[in-house]
Formats: C-alpha cells, structure tokens, sequence
C-alpha cells in the first residue's frame, strides 16, 4: 500500500516536471507497466520526466484483439502527449516467432482495428525480422517483403508513419562492415568491425572481420548466412513503402553509429530511426549515454528509442523505486540540453 501512494505520488510529480515535447525531438523511452500498476502511466510519467517526446509499449499481437472493442491499457497512452511507436507482431505471444500471414485481408484487417484503438504515430512491423527467433518463414525476405507491403498500406490509409521491424544489431554491423570493404575502403571496415562486434570479454573479437591483404574474409557460415539475409532485406526496404529503415542498436561507440545511420541512408535513399537502442549490462558505461544520444541527433534519426529495462541482455535508466541511476542522468541531462 505504502509502495503504491510512493508511486502515485511520484506519478504526479514527473507529470508536473514534464513539459510538452517539441516537435523536433527525436528521443524516446521503451519501458513496460511499473510492476503493481496495470497500464503504462507511470511508465510514461517516468518518460514524460526525462523529456522524451516519444513511448514505445509493449509488443501488440494481431492475434490478441479485445473481445469488446476497448482497450484499456490504451486509455493512458492517448491521454499522453508523447509520441507512439507501436510494435505489431503476427507471433502468438511473447517469446514465439512471427510468421508471415496465413490470409492477408484478415491481417490487414485485425492491424486496422489496432491501429484504430491505439492510434500510434509510427507503426513497427515485427521485430528483428533477421532473426529465426522473432520471425520464421520459408524464404524470410520475400514473405517479409509481402507483410510490409500489406502493413504499410493499412498504415499510410490512417496517416501512420511505417517502419521495418528492426534490423538487430549484429545483423546490421555486418552489413555496414561489409559496405565499407565493398567500397574499398578496408581500414575504415577493420575499425568498424573491431568498434562494433565486440563481445564480453572479447573486446578485439571484431578484428577477425579485418581484411587480409585486401581481401575480406567471412570467418563462418553463421555469418556468412546472416549477412546474405541481411543483404536480402535491405533491398526489401529499398523498395518498400516504409518511411525509414529502422535498426537496433547496442554498440558502446558513437562514431560507429554515425556511420552506421549515414552507410544505411546512402545504401537506402530513405530516412533512418532506431525504435530500440541501449547498453548491455556488461557494457553498460553511463559516460557513453551522452554522446550515443548526441550521435543520434546529429545524424538525423527520425527517432531514436533508448530500451529502459532490467534483463538478462539489458539494463534501465531507473532504479525499482524510480529513481535514475547514473546513465538515468546523463540521459537526463541531454535532454535538458545541460553540457
């Protein structure tokens, strides 16, 4: 009981902190429901605190439409001025693949009424669409190209800006490491890969990426298929309809993600945005929050989401009771504006 008035109390402060986001703000928070709470509206406080202008919330299956046409936990998310990102998968639940869709007028359909109830400003269509894990098909690039294609009509019809899934992060340092040595330029495709493909406790594991001789050399066929598929769906979002292609990303170094947005817009010809970016727990040095963010902003990201949660793979600017731990405050910071 004392933990909840804590927290309504604290709700109604960061409300009265938080000011209207301008419309040139690029910045976001994903966080899910505060635990003891079941809508988002201390998550979006907290949100609303820090200045952000845009919430990504939980994932929404197109499979899981409410029975009486109302949605409550959409009920603070309107209220809020903050911006949505909005993730719809076509898995039947967290934790499963995404497969493309059986009968796609009935998709098409269920996405509307999503799209009606939650009424976000960007939709994402699925998530990590690389990777076996998040979305499985028989030949993933022509039925994701498919999917999109559909999705982004239903989108575009409600004045919703539309986006890719997100290409992961390993996927899309291979991808720009690759462009780099394919325009010869094979010192600047060494020091990505060593700036990029990091792993704890192997802080030079991208070297094996470093050309040899002039020569690029793929160190497995796991790689070797992650970058032939990754390759695939980048022609996918060349020609798609979305708005701008949108990556994840979880590198410690900014200059590596200035490169990576200015490569994927000369590759595309489209705007760039992360809907998912943010530090591993064993790399997770609050110091690189800053220029990751001042990165983000010179380079023009449409928006770029920072993932505020405690797992096994990432970590929260707040602490359990709310308060901002210390990559919390320099997120803070920046977006005071503060040097």
């Amino acid at each position: 009981m004392r933990r909840g008035l804590f927290l309504i109390a604290q709700l109604a402060l960061l409300f009265a902190l938080s000011h209207p986001a301008r419309a040139e703000n690029p910045y976001g928070v994903m966080m899910w429901p505060v635990a003891g709470f079941q809508d988002f509206s201390v998550a979006l406080a907290r949100s609303a605190g820090l200045g952000v202008a845009w919430f990504r919330p939980t994932n929404v299956y197109i499979d899981r439409l409410p029975k009486s046409g109302a949605c409550s936990e959409c009920t603070a998310l309107l209220r809020s001025p903050l911006r949505l990102a909005l993730t719809v998968r076509n898995a039947p639940g967290a934790g499963r693949p995404s497969t493309p869709p059986s009968d796609m007028e009935d998709y098409k359909r269920r996405l509307g009424t999503i799209l009606d109830l939650w009424k976000p400003q960007l939709l994402v269509v699925e998530q990590e669409e690389d990777l076996p894990a998040t979305y499985s098909a028989l030949d993933v690039s022509k039925a994701y190209a498919q999917q999109l294609e559909a999705a982004c009509q239903v989108a575009h019809a409600r004045s919703i800006l539309c986006t890719n899934g997100g290409l992961s992060y390993e996927a899309t340092s291979v991808l720009i490491w690759l462009a780099f040595a394919d325009r010869g330029k094979m010192e600047q495709a060494c020091a990505y890969a060593r700036g990029t493909l990091y792993q704890k406790g192997r802080p030079d594991a991208g070297a094996i990426l470093c050309p040899k001789g002039g020569q690029i050399l793929i160190d497995s066929k796991a790689r070797s298929d992650q970058l032939a598929l990754a390759r695939k769906l980048l022609d996918v979002y060349k020609k798609s309809p979305i708005d701008a292609v949108n990556f994840h990303w979880y590198g410690h170094d900014a200059g590596t993600l200035s490169e990576t947005v200015d490569m994927l817009k000369r590759l595309t010809s489209k705007p760039v945005l992360s809907n998912e970016m943010g530090q591993r727990p064993w790399d997770a040095e609050p110091g690189r929050v800053r220029a990751l963010l001042r990165a983000a902003f010179a380079s023009q990201m449409v928006t770029a989401i920072w993932l505020s949660m405690d797992t096994q793979n990432t970590v929260s600017l707040f602490d359990e009771d709310g308060s901002l731990r210390p990559a919390g405050k320099e997120f803070a910071h920046q977006m005071s504006g503060r040097k």
